[in-house]
């Protein structure tokens, strides 16, 4: 007879348990969900960052944009991608614009590269939505050479702009101003004209530069305690920038020796005379000079400002450097180049000295022009010029700096005491602006 052996009976699935797991299960999952919701819309309407409109403008000779793909030479304007290298040869000066495309492309900065220079752009970005509080992000890496920096008032939200040097130290910028960054010979300077700037050696070791005052650090400082050396700003002619405050009519004003203002007239040979305003031209406060009507005679739109008392002028022979910068954009001209004498430049600068060797004094001229006939051929200096005027890129601004006129005048005609300076637009019509003049001195 053989034995049946009891079939083990199926294990019975816990189906409470099993409900249980599914819904404890699916209720994780909806937390994480959640949480990754929360965190990505907390991050997407407050965090989330979206690019500038970032454009390089050529005012003088030729730029190259550098990306991975490729280079491209530029001589006009070109926008510009993150991560694109900029760089100017000796020759050659160009500005980078950066414009918030949510506010109808208003200028946060304009970082200017004047020849030599090179820089990367790391970043330069804004907030997704306009309520959030985060900063507009500037970033720069691998500076080198000589950079201008404007960045206007009236932002509605913090800037923040960073300089990362090729030779170690760093330049942080977070308010409107100008401001000159020179990166080179084992040295970074930063000169604050008008704003606030902090120069970094590293992460514990930085300085504020203050507004009127020049911070430079050895690059070799970044391996021991750095020395920051700080020293005022001295401009002979007062505030970079014009306003009502230094801006006055020559004709009309009574006051005609109020130290530290320009002093502005029209002359003309004939009908239509110029005129000049106080203005703001591309966010800059700027003077405008100009004359139109179909003017076929010459005239001059000028603005001087006399220095010392008396009549021996300002000693500046105590000075180790002495040096003329001024920032303009010449928007048309009628004349070409010069005029026929040379003498006719849409933008002049011009100084009268005495100088070192004694005798009567003289008058250094430095002109620029933006437009040329290929046709007739003009005279690239006038008869009293001792130097070539210069031509530049219409409706572009450019910044020109003298350099040391101690180093690179001859020795015989070194200023030793100076009268005036003045900056003028002459010619038949133009229309020119002035954001900035100064006389520099060390």
């Amino acid at each position: 007879m053989t034995e049946t052996l009891p079939t083990s009976m199926p294990r019975r699935v816990n189906t409470q348990q099993v409900a249980w797991g599914v819904i404890l299960l699916s209720f994780a999952i909806f937390c994480a969900i959640l949480i990754f919701v929360i965190i990505g819309a907390n991050y997407f309407v407050f965090q989330s960052r979206v690019p500038l409109d970032a454009t390089i403008h050529v005012s003088r000779g030729t730029a190259t944009v550098a990306t991975d793909v490729n280079e491209t030479a530029v001589k006009g304007d070109k926008s510009v991608d993150r991560n694109s290298v900029v760089a100017t040869d000796p020759q050659s000066q160009a500005s980078l614009t950066f414009l918030d495309p949510q506010h109808k492309d208003r200028l946060l900065a304009t970082i200017t590269l004047k020849n030599g220079s090179s820089l990367s752009i790391n970043e330069d970005s804004r907030p997704r939505f306009d309520w959030s509080q985060d900063a507009y992000w500037i970033e720069f890496e691998e500076v080198y050479g000589a950079i201008d920096i404007f960045v206007p008032d009236g932002l509605d939200r913090p800037l923040l702009v960073t300089f990362k040097t090729t030779l170690g130290p760093s330049v942080r910028l977070t308010a409107a101003g100008r401001y000159t960054l020179s990166a080179g010979d084992a040295q970074v300077q930063l000169i604050n004209y008008t704003g606030e700037a902090l120069l970094m050696a590293s992460d514990l070791h930085n300085r504020l530069v203050p507004a009127g005052q020049t911070a430079s650090i050895q690059a070799n400082a970044e391996t021991t305690a750095p020395q920051f050396d700080l020293a005022p700003l001295t401009n002979l002619v007062g505030d970079t920038a014009f306003s009502a405050n230094n801006v006055v009519d020559f004709i009309s004003n009574t006051d005609q020796v109020q130290p530290q203002v320009w002093r502005c007239l029209n002359l003309q040979d004939t009908e239509p005379a110029g005129s000049f305003n106080l203005t703001t031209e591309d966010s800059r406060p700027a003077i405008r000079l100009y004359r139109d009507d179909g003017a076929e005679s010459h005239g001059v739109t000028r603005c001087l400002q006399g220095l010392g008392t008396g009549t021996e002028g300002l000693d500046v022979s105590s000075y180790k450097s002495v040096s003329i910068r001024a920032t303009f954009k010449i928007v048309s001209q009628s004349l070409s180049t010069c005029g026929n004498d040379g003498s006719e430049c849409p933008f002049m600068l011009q100084m009268d000295y005495v100088p070192v060797n004694g005798g009567d004094s003289v008058s250094w001229f430095h002109g620029f022009y933006a437009f040329v006939d290929p046709t007739r051929f003009m005279p690239l200096n006038c008869a009293s010029c001792n130097e070539q005027h210069e031509q530049i890129n219409p409706n572009v601004w450019y910044t020109y700096e003298s350099h040391n006129l101690k180093e690179i005048f001859a020795p015989e005609r070194v200023p030793q005491a100076i009268f005036n300076l003045r900056f003028y637009a002459s010619g038949h019509e133009y229309e020119v602006y002035v954001s900035e003049v100064a006389l520099l001195v060390d």
